[in-house]
């Protein structure tokens, strides 16, 4: 229903009355943009993924900037209260509490570049240019655990001792890359612009290491031997575990935005 809604308002738009010399781009002005998808199933209708500004120094040169920051937080239930069986059968036995698994994500890229708009008509500005393209970003994922703290609780008769640790698995990446874009402008009112963009471009993505913490690493490296298998000392302990190594990747191609760009003059 909303994609109707929004198709029925842009043909009403571009059907209305509206002179030949729609106001297009002018020296000093500072543009806004947003994509525009009416025909991405399950995708919001107007999304913005991370802002994008352009400032004209002439009618016929731009400079440009993507911006985009974003952080992400998913809690889950791993373990419901009172599930451990085998705390449950121990004499005095606490009980476990509930167990959280944190799924996080945090993005941040850049984009700054730079347009060079060719003679169009009154309406439609088509234009050429270049942007860099710098992005970073990091994934983590906490889970958490229940089980003895120390050997003497691992191995001790009663699970009275009990308590909660966890283990976190962290990844991020880098992203350089450099791009030639091609698209145009259609004005359909004053200040008020439709677009599209294509391009072909080289970037190269670095891929860190994962690396690997615990909040508790005794209890993480005790809880590796089975209950009522006797570790004895620490030197009977597993050994915690390594970073992985990642390598990277390098893509040249051709690149498209898919959606429409819906932009418009926020300052002259």
């Amino acid at each position: 229903m909303k994609k109707l809604l929004v198709l029925a308002a842009l043909a009403a738009l571009t059907a209305a009355p509206m002179s030949m010399d729609a106001q297009k781009q002018i020296g000093g002005d500072k543009i806004i943009e947003a994509n525009f998808t009416p025909f991405s199933a399950g995708q919001p209708v107007i999304s913005i993924s991370g802002l994008k500004f352009r400032m004209f120094t002439s009618e016929t040169m731009a400079i440009r900037l993507n911006f985009f920051l974003g952080t992400s937080k998913v809690t889950s239930v791993n373990t419901q209260p009172g599930a451990d069986p085998e705390a449950q059968g121990a004499p005095d036995a606490q009980l476990n509490p509930a167990m959280y698994t944190y799924d996080k994500t945090f993005d941040f890229g850049i984009q700054p570049g730079i347009e060079f708009h060719m003679e169009g008509t009154d309406r439609l500005s088509p234009y050429v240019g270049a942007v860099l393209d710098i992005a970073l970003g990091s994934n983590s994922t906490e889970v958490e655990d229940w089980g003895p703290l120390t050997i003497a609780d691992h191995d001790a008769a009663t699970q009275s001792k009990y308590g909660k640790f966890s283990r976190t698995d962290k990844n991020g990446y880098f992203r350089f890359g450099i791009f030639g874009v091609l698209g145009v402008d259609y004005y359909f009112a004053d200040n008020i612009y439709l677009g599209a963009e294509v391009g072909i471009g080289f970037s190269n993505t670095n891929t860190k290491d994962s690396k690997i913490t615990y909040s508790n690493e005794l209890a993480y490296q005790v809880n590796q031997t089975p209950v009522g298998q006797p570790i004895g000392t620490e030197s009977n302990l597993v050994e915690l575990e390594d970073p992985t190594i990642n390598g990277g990747m390098n893509n040249f191609g051709p690149i498209a935005n898919a959606a429409i760009r819906l932009g418009w003059i926020i300052a002259q």
